[in-house]
């Protein structure tokens, strides 16, 4: 598969900000005791083999709406610290990062896989450790080890899971317009699509400013929803920026079958320090992604097609900026100078007009 262009990881930034920086942090819902049912159907990768506990949807708490298109579980543990903080993996507590690991970046999206959320007892009501099961955070599943196919660290599960306890995405993230055909079935929903884009030269040298407009479309349940999402993706917006996320070397949280991938989360040292973070574009490549001229409508006209999806909707139009100060020919070397924290970023081959 091709590696990402710059547009694509600022996109896919914006994405993941709005998700788990922001709404999952103000819009996510607990539920406790629920109750799981035996699942025969095999893993998505069709190799492990393992049965499954799912969440059944027709006698949960909430139906199927934790395991809908751009919901799911919350697979990352909420921040509680400021935005320019990273993960200190002997404490487990978030700290001030040094300038060579932070820039002027800030880490806004959670670096902590979740941790204890989820909460997965047996018969008996006794909480099974982590290390007897895996989590499918997209459809809802615990992945439990039968005696034989545990893989490396894992053991095999010592009871029959039962319930579980977990947090779910309450408004759904779509990337992109939502189908026409087949829009996620339950309100609220957002959808992140890009709008425009150009570039500038930087006022002095090489290098360039890439500026790109985005919308946030709010589809909600009724008015008062609608003004109380839209409050909160603006205040989450506002004077804000987000780090621009190198996919390319980390990958997407999850996994392809759900579970939270373990490259995503890595462990830099600086200062004799080690910390554990997501890698971000290089700085002075266009690492932070700024958000600027946020406009907010709190009414948008329903198309006659989609009237009742539509008929509390809502918008928020943003224009995003990265700086990169670095020429093509100094591209892939950063003009002879030493390999930088992390390493040097994928986009070293792709012109910067990109």
């Amino acid at each position: 598969m091709a590696n990402m262009k710059r547009a694509r990881l600022e996109q896919s930034s914006l994405f993941y900000y709005i998700k788990d920086g922001i709404l999952a942090r103000d819009w996510s819902v607990d539920v406790v005791d629920e109750p799981l049912v035996f699942d025969t159907r095999t893993n998505v990768d069709k190799v492990v083999k393992t049965h499954y506990r799912i969440v059944d949807p027709e006698n949960g708490s909430y139906m199927g709406l934790p395991v809908e298109n751009g919901r799911g579980w919350l697979y990352f543990e909420p921040k509680t610290a400021s935005a320019c903080s990273v993960v200190d993996p002997t404490t487990g507590n978030y700290i001030t990062p040094p300038p060579q690991l932070r820039g002027d970046t800030s880490f806004t999206i959670p670096q902590k896989q979740e941790e204890t959320s989820v909460i997965v007892r047996d018969e008996n009501g006794l909480v099974i450790p982590r290390e007897q099961y895996d989590i499918d955070y997209r459809n809802g599943r615990i992945r439990h080890y039968d005696v034989g196919f545990a893989p490396p660290g894992k053991v095999a599960t010592s009871g029959t899971p039962t319930t579980v306890e977990y947090k779910f995405h309450f408004v759904g993230t779509v990337d992109g317009w939502p189908s026409d055909d087949n829009p996620p079935p339950s309100l609220p929903f957002v959808a992140i699509y890009p709008d425009r884009r150009a570039n500038e030269p930087l006022q002095v040298g090489p290098g360039v400013t890439f500026v790109r407009k985005y919308i946030i479309d709010v589809f909600a349940e009724n008015s008062g929803q609608r003004t109380d999402l839209l409050d909160t993706i603006h205040q989450g917006l506002y004077e804000k920026h987000a780090p621009v996320i190198d996919f390319n070397r980390t990958g997407g949280p999850l996994r392809h079958n759900g579970t939270f991938n373990p490259d995503f989360i890595q462990t830099l040292s600086a200062n004799g320090e080690t910390y554990e973070t997501y890698l971000t574009l290089n700085p002075g490549n266009g690492h932070t992604l700024y958000f600027i001229n946020l406009e907010v409508t709190s009414n948008i006209t329903p198309r006659l097609s989609r009237a009742e999806i539509e008929r509390f909707r809502g918008r928020v139009v943003l224009t995003t900026e990265t700086h990169s100060d670095r020429g093509i020919d100094a591209v892939g070397n950063l003009g002879d100078s030493p390999e930088p924290l992390g390493g040097f970023d994928s986009l070293r081959t792709e012109s910067y007009s990109s």
